[in-house]
Order: structure tokens, then sequence, then C-alpha cells
């Protein structure tokens, strides 16, 4: 139900244990898992943080994003990303733009591009780079634009950048157009598309996509699967799925209609490169991020229904993280272990 939208047709769900053994299931190989909240607790372990770490313990996430009127979509990347626990975020943003992003997010840093003075220019692309060098983790594309000087930008970062990449928006849009010949990446890669950029990125209507969810992520993924760094997929909407380039997939099971509003995925972005600066391996960080992105949505609507808005998502990440540790805590060590090796053991 969580792939065909069949939830609406559909009563209370339950899931209940009839006896099959965990060997069993370990021998059959199974690709495709709900992301409940026991599984995702099962793997939240690395999250939980020691009494004397600092800043420096949980990485720094560098977000190239923004650019003139869209400069709420990189602002939203950022405050997902220190919501969910990144140590340091520093912006890269057109060097205009930049008392915006100083006057909106005092908690994070921002590094004035000079040579993109609207948009984002590949005139500046060694400047990017060395400020990627310290970094954990980029996050590209929230309201960057298209222009051809941005365009020529991302490809390059796209092939050039070691350290985990999501990409998001534009970004996904700019990498459609080359996906037949596109350079073939430094580092593992996250892709987040909603329906309509998984289309371009694809070749398939978003008909087709809505009537097999699955196999449309599974197939993008692979078209950008490199033998060398991992590859990841999250396709966005009610019961996202995260895909990865060796065919495990995850359905998740949180999120609610309230979610269909301007900037959740912008938070979404910020909030899984938050993850990978914590020492989350792809997959791991896609999965969890869509999970607690989901359930912050869900505090919401509980407390107050629908009209939430994206910000306020990012401001309940850290109860909904924390309510993800307390069921952490509650599982058994041995189920965690057992679901971790099974499913994530790569």
């Amino acid at each position: 139900q969580y792939m065909n939208g069949s939830t609406s047709w559909a009563g209370k769900l339950k899931i209940i244990d009839i006896g099959i053994p965990p060997e069993a299931v370990q021998r059959e190989a199974i690709a495709t898992h709900l992301a409940t909240t026991e599984a995702v607790a099962a793997m939240s372990c690395r999250l939980r943080r020691k009494a004397a770490s600092h800043k420096g313990s949980h990485g720094h996430l560098q977000v190239v994003a923004g650019s003139t009127g869209k400069t709420g979509a990189a602002i939203l990347a950022a405050r997902g990303a220190l919501h969910a626990g990144a140590g340091l975020v520093t912006l890269c943003v057109p060097e205009n733009l930049n008392p915006v992003f100083e006057v909106a997010l005092p908690e994070a840093m921002t590094t004035p591009l000079t040579q993109s003075v609207h948009c984002f220019n590949i005139a500046d692309l060694e400047s990017i780079l060395d400020n990627c060098r310290d970094k954990t983790a980029v996050v590209i594309g929230p309201g960057i634009g298209q222009e051809e000087r941005t365009v020529e930008l991302v490809v390059a970062l796209y092939a050039a950048v070691n350290q985990p990449m999501l990409l998001d928006a534009d970004a996904l849009n700019i990498l459609a157009g080359y996906r037949k010949g596109l350079p073939p990446p430094a580092g593992p890669r996250i892709f987040t598309p909603h329906p309509g950029e998984l289309s371009r990125l694809l070749g398939w209507t978003i008909k087709e996509i809505a009537s097999n969810r699955l196999a449309a992520a599974r197939k993008a993924v692979a078209l950008f699967a490199n033998d060398n760094h991992d590859t990841v997929l999250v396709l966005k909407g009610a019961g996202s799925i995260t895909v990865d380039g060796h065919g495990a997939a995850f359905i998740n099971t949180t999120g609610n209609p309230g979610m269909a509003s301007g900037g959740m995925g912008d938070v979404l972005s910020g909030v899984i490169g938050a993850l990978l600066c914590q020492g989350l391996p792809p997959l791991q960080a896609a999965v969890i991020g869509v999970f607690l992105h989901g359930r912050a949505a869900d505090l919401l609507v509980k407390e107050r229904g629908i009209g939430y808005l994206a910000g306020e998502v990012a401001a309940a990440l850290p109860l909904a993280r924390e309510d993800l540790q307390q069921d952490q805590r509650a599982s058994s060590s041995e189920s965690a272990a057992h679901f971790s090796q099974t499913s994530l053991g790569r």
C-alpha cells in the first residue's frame, strides 16, 4: 500500500510475526524492505552521542544552493541539516546574496563566491572545490536554477567532489540533460527526485512512474550506479522509496498529506546531508533521513493539523530523532544486530 497509494483504501495495518525463522528470511536474500520504526531504530545506533562529543565530532556539511528569488531553498536545506545534528554547516552562495543568508542563518557559516552574482558560475569552480576539501559531505541543487554557467558548474562538481554528494532539485534537472554522457563521479552520490524530476532523469512519463514506482526507482539508480562508489536514489512521495545500486529498496512508513507544501524536499536534503556527516553510509543516511523527516511531520500534524510549514518540520526534527532513539533503546540488541546484518550488511 505504501508503493501505489492504496493507503486511502486500507484500514489499520498491522505487521505480525507468523513464525518464519530469521535464517529462512536471510537465505531468500529479500531485497525490498519496509522502513518501519523497529527497522529504522535498529539502523540508528550510530547516531547516539558520547557525553564528550563536540561540533567537530559530527561532521561539516557543505551546501551549494540558492539564487536570486530562491534563497529560501538554501536556507531550508541548511536548517534541515542543523536540526538533524550536523556539527557544522557552510553555504557557498552567490556574493550579492550573502547578506540574506547571514541574517537568516546565524548558526551557519557562508562563503560568498565572487564570480557568482545572481546565480552560480563555473568561474567559481576552484573556490567551491577548495571549500569542499575539508567537508564531510556536500548537498547541491536546492534553488540553484539552470543558467548555462550553473549547468557547467554542477556537472564539473558531480565529477570532481570526492565526498558523498546529495543532488536535489535543479541539480537533478541539470543531470537529466547529461544522463547518457555524464562523467563518472569521484565519490558516493545520492539523488532525491520527486516524480517530475525522476521523469526527466529516466525518460518515463509521470503516469508510468506512478503505476510502478519501485521499478522506476530501481531503473533510475541503475543509470547512475558506479562500481567504485555507492549510489542511492530516493523517490519522494507518499511511501518514499529509497534504493541503492545493489538492488536494496526501503519503503518509508512515516509522513502525511500535510507535507504537500513547498520546501519539504529542501529540508530533506539537509537532513540526509547531516546524517552523512554523522558517519552513516549513504543508504542508511537516506533511509533514516526520509523516516525522520516524515516522523517530524507526523508530530506536527498530530499537534496542529495540516498547514504546518517546511521550516517547522526542520524545527521538529530533534523531537523526532529523540523518539527514534528511545525506540532504538527499547529494541533488543539481538534484533537490531540481525536487521543490520541481513538488510544493510554492506
